[in-house]
């Protein structure tokens, strides 16, 4: 089964009209097989490497996982205390657009060269030797720079225990917007502990960090809720430096979606490409105003906001939900900056390149053909509008 010399749009089109090349559920599967054989090194040991979870499987960790077998590869896990991005994995990725290969037989078989193997070990951290607090349950996900520059961070929803070092993270790498696609309890089941604070109780302190609310609202009739946050560090920095002052108050935005159930799809797909919108837009608006700098300030100058550092997503999990956001953002982006269409199936090409990333990224087959029947609308919706 070669790879499809169709375009994306052409390829969507073909699913709408019911003569896609192969099944996505054949597809699917074979990502998933992939990945599988990846990481339990069955066939592709050769890899298996890149891939391990060693530091979410050390007994001060274990309990800061929400689930027994959701971790993050050590190479890109998101490590507290500093500010840290990774490199996508080498070259077993997906050449976008630019070879001729077999969806499903993508691994070269031959041994990794010694450059190679010596950036594999830059990118993998030696295990440390002393407990530290420095995990939290959360991945570096990095679209090919040829697609989106947005960078993303794949988290699971904070449980009780990691909600301070969940606001950490959001500090330290400066995100400007959360956005959080389960509720509290589905099935009754708790799916992600309360982090934030509420205008009943503004104010939360956790690791260093108070965390002030500042304001809430409604978007798309009740479906979602727009919340904003501002992180103020206790204590200050010793540094002479004012610009490089790691303990300036940083502004943040949250949205929470509610019509998503877990390890499904969301109740309405135009809901999801409005919130798509809405935050690719707002920080199209903050690039805007931080052209002259890193950093810029809306309305007081100690509130640093930074539109490059990356968008945090979670679900409960932070793999399905999760992943499945990231593609259709990714993609949203890529034709929103593009006039050209991509040279292949970029839904499957970017669920692969996510997966090498994080474990079960969009996760289930449903959520994964709820991408093609999401951009059949959004693609169709876009031609009656022209």
């Amino acid at each position: 089964m070669g790879r499809s010399k169709k375009s994306f749009k052409k390829i969507i089109s073909d699913f709408t009209n019911g003569v896609p090349d192969f099944p996505t559920g054949i597809a699917f599967s074979h990502l998933s097989r992939i990945q599988r054989e990846m990481v339990s090194g069955d066939e592709y040991n050769l890899f298996i490497e890149p891939f391990m979870y060693s530091h979410s499987q050390m007994l001060h960790n274990i309990p800061k996982n929400r689930y027994s077998n959701i971790f993050p590869f050590d190479y890109n896990r998101v490590r507290l205390g500093r500010q840290n991005i990774p490199k996508p994995p080498l070259k077993f990725p997906i050449h976008f657009g630019q070879i001729d290969y077999k969806p499903f037989d993508i691994l070269p078989t031959e041994k990794l060269t010694k450059e190679e193997l010596g950036i594999v070990e830059e990118l993998i951290e030696s295990t440390p030797t002393t407990p530290g607090d420095e995990f939290i349950n959360a991945s570096w996900i990095l679209p090919p720079s040829d697609i989106s520059e947005q960078a993303f961070i794949a988290t699971q929803g904070p449980k009780k225990g990691t909600v301070g070092d969940f606001w950490q993270m959001i500090y330290e790498n400066k995100s400007p917007f959360i956005i959080m696609l389960a509720k509290l309890v589905e099935g009754y089941k708790p799916k992600c502990h309360q982090y934030w604070p509420t205008e009943e109780n503004p104010v939360i302190n956790a690791k260093g960090l108070t965390v002030r609310y500042l304001e809430e609202s409604d978007l798309f009739y009740g479906s979602a809720v727009f919340r904003t946050f501002m992180i103020v560090p206790e204590k200050q920095s010793n540094s002479t430096d004012s610009s490089a002052n790691p303990t300036k108050p940083h502004i943040v935005r949250q949205i929470q979606y509610f019509n998503w159930p877990d390890s499904s799809t969301p109740r309405n797909d135009r809901d999801i490409i409005e919130i798509a919108n809405f935050v690719n837009k707002f920080i199209s608006l903050l690039k805007e105003k931080n052209q002259l700098s890193n950093s810029t300030t809306l309305g007081d100058d100690n509130i640093s906001i930074n539109p490059a550092h990356p968008i945090v997503v979670h679900c409960s999990a932070g793999v399905g939900r999760t992943g499945t956001f990231i593609v259709l953002y990714t993609i949203l982006d890529y034709f929103k900056n593009s006039n050209d269409d991509y040279p292949g199936d970029l839904i499957m090409d970017l669920t692969f390149f996510f997966r090498l990333q994080r474990i079960y990224m969009v996760q289930t087959i449903r959520q994964y053909e709820f991408l093609y029947f999401l951009f059949s609308t959004y693609f169709e919706n876009l031609s009656k509008n022209n």
